[in-house]
């Protein structure tokens, strides 16, 4: 059996990494993780994972259990490829958006399945235990850019684009459906930019000037 798939491309996307998971699938409930990958324009990091590699004692609890849900509906022999369009884990300093997943055929009782997220939004690290040994990087910077990009930007952009929604409703003016697409597509992506900048604040239990304080979250409800 092999890990490597090619999947087809999203259309539009947020981030300029892909993050995957390599896991292994046994009979009943037991999941292990054998590797994830980052790949970004101009690299790709790979971590293999020994000993310690259950899904629940590698990932993040909220991660394993919508895992563990959407594995859950996998065929129980035969490949299988799933599309979770909706999938969404939020976690203090990271979001994952939407999943493609590929179950192999199974081996010797095993099977190979392969998920990757479309959507990557913050440090890959808030992913996994804290004791497996990742570090942790400053998000200050991160932070700010997201907040003022949002506030500067976003922000008088998603107003432009629910005005257009609302002129077409109501048949003051023609807005092609192109551009109607378009608009809701960056609806979409400001939400995610929204989320990920509440929950990476949210993540500090004192906001300072480097971090998102009350007055930047309420802003963003």
């Amino acid at each position: 059996m092999t890990d490597t798939f090619e999947f087809p491309a999203p259309t539009t996307v947020v981030s300029d990494r892909t993050l995957t998971l390599n896991l292994i699938l046994r009979g009943g409930q037991a999941i292990s993780v054998r590797s994830c990958e980052i790949l970004g324009q101009n690299f790709r990091n790979r971590v293999s994972f020994q000993g310690v590699n259950e899904l629940n004692d590698v990932l993040v609890t909220s991660l394993a259990r919508a895992l563990r849900k959407s594995l859950a509906s996998v065929p129980d022999d035969g490949p299988h490829v799933l599309a979770l369009p909706e999938f969404l884990v939020e976690v203090p300093g990271l979001m994952l958006c939407g999943a493609h997943v590929m179950v192999m055929k199974a081996c010797n009782g095993l099977r190979n399945a392969i998920v990757r997220f479309r959507e990557f939004m913050g440090s890959v690290n808030e992913a996994f235990h804290h004791d497996l040994g990742f570090q942790g990087t400053d998000p200050s910077h991160s932070e700010r850019l997201a907040a003022s990009v949002f506030s500067d930007i976003c922000l008088p952009m998603l107003n432009l684009c629910r005005d257009m929604e609302f002129a077409r409703a109501g048949g003051t003016v023609q807005v092609p459906a192109e551009l109607i697409a378009k608009a809701q597509e960056f609806e979409f992506q400001a939400e995610l930019l929204k989320r990920f900048i509440y929950n990476a604040g949210s993540g500090h239990s004192d906001p300072t000037s480097a971090h998102l304080g009350v007055p930047v979250q309420r802003m963003l409800r």
